[in-house]
């Protein structure tokens, strides 16, 4: 062992300069391998971010009563070079020397868009001419996407818990702010896109829903403003929610439950909702059934009136507004409020509402956060699509599957 040490030893030591060499041939060797794979990322990334810009430039260049004057006369290829250029350079890409092409296709009925930008390299890029990158991208000019969203969001105690355990963890890394970092991208994709026009319900539950401010709760300050179920058995004895508003049909009985505190909020602007969302917090069992159904009522146009809605009243059912019910839990049902329900009881309720919403032409969106198996079984069958359920283990992911379902409702891209 000692003479095999001797002898690397000795080889530093020669007065040839051998070792010197072969160092200085392997980092002749390695830089521009290194060089390259930075350059290549680069590549990219450029490539991906200004595909993202140039999207978005079309959908913007679409805000024309009259597309094939608003292209004749160039007023297309303006607004669409400018949005263009504002998005890079607020992304903080270089558009030196850019070059856009902006038109609308009067016989495919498509917007076309094309970039010629340079991205940054060291030295790979150029040599071999590839940071010269040419993006094309194509859109269907539409009508301005109108969306009414209900949030139905867990509130109970168990949000007050970091990801990964069952202990209470410091403010910042609880799931309940996972969670409003996960409206916060929701919103985000809505925003960025210039013809959607969002507005949201925000739908906090846990052992029950906080009605205070709604018609069916009481107006003397005293009573309890929580609610029961409002279900009734089929001839076939099979749950049913009861779509009917108050005033219009049977009332059903508020419970003195305490949870949660924060009271529902009904169609508003997309901005308010989200700064709803921020101030909630966690408290309380999880009474799934009840938040759904609630959510659904906030998007039901003869509930508009009971709930007090800011906005008037919500878009028909069969406009052209896209009504969607989004359900966000982090674990099993755990409380109903009538007792002559079972939990399997409450689990029926929470299909039959997702099975009306999508009868209703509702589109329902799931999202659960480390869900059992039971859970994640309910939440796929309430979807009645597997990919539109989320299946979430870390924040990161939660902010994820809320961009997705954001990005599924306001896609216009056709190609790239």
């Amino acid at each position: 062992m000692h003479n095999i040490i001797d002898q690397f030893r000795s080889m530093f030591r020669r007065e040839d300069g051998s070792v010197a060499i072969m160092s200085g041939l392997m980092m002749t060797l390695m830089v521009p391998t290194i060089i390259a794979a930075v350059d290549m990322t680069n590549i990219s990334k450029t490539r991906k971010d200004v595909q993202s810009r140039l999207d978005s430039a079309l959908i913007a260049a679409t805000k024309f009563d009259d597309l094939v004057e608003a292209s004749e006369s160039g007023e297309i290829q303006e607004r669409g070079e400018r949005f263009l250029l504002n998005a890079l350079n607020s992304a903080g890409i270089d558009a030196t020397g850019m070059k856009a092409t902006f038109e609308y296709d009067e016989i495919s009925k498509v917007m076309k868009g094309q970039v010629e930008i340079v991205a940054p390299t060291v030295f790979t890029g150029m040599v071999l001419d590839l940071d010269q990158l040419v993006i094309t991208s194509e859109v269907t000019p539409r009508e301005r996407i109108r969306l009414e969203v209900a949030l139905s969001l867990d509130v109970s105690g168990s949000m007050d818990f970091s990801f990964n355990s069952d202990t209470v963890a410091p403010e910042g890394s609880r799931r309940i702010d996972a969670l409003r970092a996960g409206v916060d991208s929701l919103a985000r994709v809505f925003r960025e896109n210039p013809l959607v026009r969002a507005r949201m319900s925000v739908i906090p539950y846990s052992a029950s829903v906080n009605i205070a401010g709604t018609k069916e709760a009481p107006t003397n300050g005293v009573d309890p403003v929580w609610v029961a179920e409002r279900v009734e058995r089929s001839g076939a004895g099979k749950l049913r929610i009861s779509k009917t508003p108050p005033g219009l049909g049977k009332n059903f009985d508020l419970k003195n439950v305490g949870t949660p505190t924060s009271a529902i909020l009904p169609l508003t602007s997309m901005r308010k909702a989200v700064n709803y969302v921020k101030t909630l917090t966690p408290d309380g069992g999880t009474a799934g059934h009840i938040g759904a159904e609630w959510a659904l009522y906030s998007l039901l146009p003869d509930w508009s009136d009971v709930l007090n809605n800011e906005i008037g009243k919500s878009a028909d059912l069969n406009s052209k507004t896209q009504k969607v019910l989004i359900v966000m839990t982090d674990g099993d049902f755990t409380v109903k409020q009538d007792p002559d329900l079972t939990i399997d009881d409450a689990y029926e309720i929470f299909q039959n509402v997702c099975e009306t919403a999508r009868d209703a032409g509702i589109k329902v969106y799931a999202v659960g956060l480390r869900a059992s198996p039971n859970t994640e079984k309910q939440l796929t069958q309430c979807t009645d699509e597997q990919e539109n359920y989320f299946s979430v283990d870390d924040p990161e992911a939660l902010s994820k599957a809320f961009e997705e379902i954001a990005l599924q409702l306001s896609q216009v891209r056709i190609s790239e």
